[in-house]
């Protein structure tokens, strides 16, 4: 049987990792405009998506899925929010087709 997840993911680790599938981790803009280029880019603000990993965590989901990490739960949001094709996504995401 899988062992539960011993660490939480947090808004700043979401906020974090969404700004380097970004590729706007070293930007000099402003958190307002750093913060409307997330949102635009995931669909809506870390706050948010730790929400969506709270449920699915209370869901029983991401029990038996060990592998799932927060980078994960971001590319889902980007793919949901443009529906481009896997290519598109993948290099948006900055991973291969595979792995996305």
């Amino acid at each position: 049987m899988p062992h539960p997840r011993t660490s939480r993911p947090n808004a700043e680790d979401f906020w974090e990792t969404g700004l380097v599938i970004m590729g706007r981790n070293n930007a000099r803009a402003t958190e307002k405009t750093l913060t409307a280029h997330f949102i635009s880019f995931f669909g809506c603000e870390p706050t948010f998506i730790l929400i969506l990993w709270f449920l699915l965590d209370r869901s029983g989901w991401l029990k038996y899925q060990k592998t799932v990490e927060a980078r994960h739960l971001l590319w889902t949001l980007h793919f949901l929010k443009v529906y481009s094709t896997e290519r598109v996504s993948a290099i948006a995401v900055k991973c291969d087709e595979k792995t996305f």
